[in-house]
């Protein structure tokens, strides 16, 4: 077999702008396959995609399916890595058909994905409602990773492939409901907060899928969870109430029959000369055992991580691309050395108004939680690049730093006189480093859409290549800014001359 797989990851905190380079390459015709492997639905990928019900081109929000799921003549797979929302993911296929796209015939879903329950969003909040106690929260999704990744481990987890055996799921379900129930009233958790949990992942969720149950796609009473918490005093759930509900996704997701091997898939598309691109999901500075533990995600974000999520030796992978947005953000607690607040960093984070928010600002795509801005951080980034061998990187949103008079680099951190360039074995060290900065002019002309590389700023390509040169400080080989996105949508990027 050739060496064909090509891997896409994120070289900042996430929030870098992969989904629409992975849509970009998907539509080229490269590959015959597009992947991911870790991570959830704690994820949120933007694709500007014609709607075919419309005649006009929308965002795509993906939360757990590639990007490359609205391309037609490209098969899309969840691997064996990745976890799975059963509910998440008929919402997310319902949003899919929203656009007059059926994913159904080019989608598969691994049966060795690890499943993720309500009981797992619930703890999620109650364990960030007792770190609050301390002021230790980790800021997660609430999506409910963490805790099933912790059962993926302890290996009580539901996989996927259970759903297919109605009397062994529901075994599973009311044992892990029982052993969840136990935790949660050994927790310490007082009634009226458990109650509360569940109204506030009722609210998040109606928040999160209001389009859909607008256009009539999803009923606004699949959200009402109240319904699996015990109307009495007492902290735990209705079983009856949650295997009826879960039995009623079973069957839905049965029906769809993608349940497969993506291992079996990816090594038959390799066989047969095809070439594979996997996306990554968040960044490599999120990584669960080298990114800014402990707040991090809990999958590997980095590219050895593509050999475990899909099932592929090492030596299969191409290329590693990373991809950078020409800024930092980040959301969630922890330390973030360049941020800061100004002007800028409003205009980049957009309203709050859904009725004024732009497609690119910076708002999650998963929790719309408004993203906190900071200038380029080599350190993180150019430790993403080491982390996953990347040699080529696409610098994304560009046009979002126009008009601004002077722009800065961090060079690297400062700390009791000396100088730090990569991340170190002690991760806390994030949130007392100093930045020493490199400035650069900016320009005034506004260069959103623009594909020539002829015609952009000088200032622009100035600073394209002041962050090149960061990068490569103590780089293992050279790394090279080949490619600039100057817009969301497909066509809206520029290929840098060598």
């Amino acid at each position: 077999m050739s060496r064909l797989v090509d891997v896409l990851t994120g070289i900042q905190y996430g929030d870098e702008s992969k989904g629409t380079e992975s849509y970009r390459r998907a539509r080229s015709g490269l590959y015959q396959l597009v992947v991911r492997g870790q991570g959830g639905n704690n994820a949120g990928h933007t694709t500007m995609t014609l709607n075919l019900l419309t005649g006009q081109v929308e965002p795509l929000v993906l939360h757990a399916l590639p990007s490359a799921i609205s391309v037609g003549e490209v098969l899309s797979a969840v691997g064996a890595g990745a976890i799975i929302s059963p509910s998440a993911l008929l919402h997310e296929i319902e949003s899919v058909r929203s656009f007059g796209i059926d994913p159904i015939p080019r989608l598969m879903l691994d049966g060795r994905c690890c499943l993720t329950m309500i009981y797992h969003r619930i703890q999620d909040m109650v364990e960030e409602w007792l770190k609050a106690k301390s002021g230790s929260q980790v800021g997660t999704t609430a999506q409910g990773i963490g805790p099933t990744y912790a059962d993926k481990a302890s290996r009580t987890a539901i996989h996927a492939h259970e759903l297919l055996d109605a009397q062994r799921f529901e075994a599973h379900l009311r044992r892990q409901l029982e052993e969840k129930t136990r935790l949660f009233a050994a927790s310490g958790i007082a009634v009226a907060d458990w109650k509360a949990i569940f109204r506030k992942l009722e609210e998040k969720d109606r928040r999160a899928n209001a389009k859909l149950i607008e256009g009539g796609r999803v009923k606004a009473t699949e959200f009402d969870y109240s319904r699996f918490c015990h109307p009495l005093d007492y902290v735990k759930f209705l079983p009856d109430a949650l295997v009826e509900y879960y039995e009623s996704l079973r069957q839905q997701i049965v029906a769809l029959g993608i349940i497969g091997d993506v291992c079996e898939l990816a090594h038959r598309t390799l066989q047969s000369g095809g070439a594979i691109l996997f996306e990554g999901a968040q960044g490599s500075a999120l990584d669960i055992d080298f990114g800014s533990y402990p707040n991090v995600t809990s999958s590997h974000t980095t590219a050895g991580g593509v050999c475990v999520g899909i099932g592929i030796g090492p030596t299969m992978v191409r290329e590693v691309r990373g991809v950078a947005k020409a800024f930092m953000s980040k959301v969630g607690s922890g330390g973030f050395p360049t941020q800061f607040e100004n002007d800028l960093s409003r205009r980049l984070q957009g309203s709050t108004d859904p009725t004024k928010r732009r497609v690119d600002d910076e708002q999650g795509a998963t929790t719309g939680r408004v993203r906190n801005i900071g200038w380029f951080d080599s350190v993180i980034a150019r430790t993403g690049c080491r982390l996953n061998g990347v040699t080529k990187v696409t610098l994304a949103k560009l046009d979002a730093l126009s008009g601004e008079p002077e722009l800065k680099v961090g060079r690297c951190w400062t700390l009791n006189g000396r100088e730090i360039f990569f991340m170190t074995d002690d991760s806390t060290l994030i949130g007392q480093v100093g930045v020493s900065y490199l400035t650069c002019s900016g320009w005034t002309e506004d260069i959103r859409g623009l594909t020539d590389w002829q015609k952009l700023p000088k200032a622009a390509k100035d600073y394209i290549k002041l962050v090149e040169g960061v990068l490569n400080i103590g780089a293992t080989e050279p790394i090279v800014i080949d490619r600039v996105s100057t817009g969301p949508a497909e066509a809206d990027f520029i290929e840098v001359p060598a």
